[in-house]
């Protein structure tokens, strides 16, 4: 009985905990389809009736037609350039011998420390002299720049934990270091690689601060930053607002929900790697 009432309890809690985070995703949906009175009136309650006109308006003003091309460039190059790079970068820490080895790589993780908005300045700057402002490439290679941190951790502290017998008779068999990394070793750290590429998926797409910084003309804009359309000095169009975060929203939710296995595979594989 002790047992099953701890069972209950936990269950309840978890329910309240999804509750809590289901909610504010709720509240978004349902007034996308009210009227602007209608929000003025009660942000909580149902709305009237669903009216779809909030969502034809804010594609159609927020340019998401191009925005959302513009989104998949910057957010695919990205993955692309992570996935390749976390993984040239990652096994010569976790496999090779060179001097200066552990120094540069303390070096290296140190950029967890710093959140890329402390490196806002110098970085338009650095954008500017490379002629890259409203191109696609200077926030691919920020993104990129910033992922290898954590990325590299984590692959280093993953391929540390495989038997080093299956890449030394690879090595025998007259395997070179490209081959081995993405021949034998890459298909082995899929559970690790899948959650790193999920979870940057999520945070490029979903990222504000610089695309309305590095991307200033409306055509080269991605999908939040076009949110900035429906805001002005003195008013904010909410239902506008609302259906605009639902449009941005959904793809990853789609994405997030179809890889869900993947990211909770990658955890737990994680979690019992040395």
């Amino acid at each position: 009985m002790k047992k099953k009432g701890l069972r209950i309890c936990g269950y309840l809690l978890l329910t309240v905990i999804a509750l809590v985070y289901i909610y504010p995703v709720f509240a978004v949906l349902m007034n996308s389809f009210k009227t602007s009175s209608e929000i003025r009136t009660s942000g909580l309650s149902l709305p009237e009736s669903f009216y779809i006109g909030n969502y034809i308006t804010a594609w159609t003003k927020g340019n998401f037609g191009r925005s959302f091309l513009n989104s998949i460039a910057v957010t695919g190059g990205s993955l692309l350039a992570i996935y390749f790079l976390n993984i040239i970068t990652a096994y010569p820490f976790a496999r090779m011998k060179f001097a200066g080895k552990g120094p540069l790589f303390v070096v290296l993780l140190s950029g967890i420390m710093f959140p890329i908005q402390m490196a806002i300045i110098p970085l338009f700057k650095m954008i500017t002299r490379l002629h890259l402002v409203n191109n696609p490439l200077g926030l691919i290679l920020v993104y990129t720049a910033f992922s290898l941190p954590m990325g590299v951790m984590l692959i280093t502290n993953f391929i540390r934990g495989l038997p080093l017998e299956i890449e030394e008779a690879a090595s025998m068999d007259g395997c070179g270091i490209f081959r081995m990394m993405f021949q034998i070793v890459r298909p082995l750290i899929k559970p690790v690689m899948s959650t790193l590429i999920i979870i940057n998926a999520i945070n490029i797409w979903n990222d504000l601060l610089l695309p309305i910084i590095v991307l200033t003309t409306k055509d080269s804009k991605t999908m939040p930053a076009g949110l900035m359309y429906f805001s002005g000095q003195y008013n904010t169009q909410w239902e506008y607002v609302m259906a605009a975060v639902m449009i941005i929203s959904l793809p990853m939710i789609i994405f997030y929900l179809l890889m869900q296995k993947d990211i909770v595979n990658g955890l737990a594989s994680g979690a019992v790697k040395s």
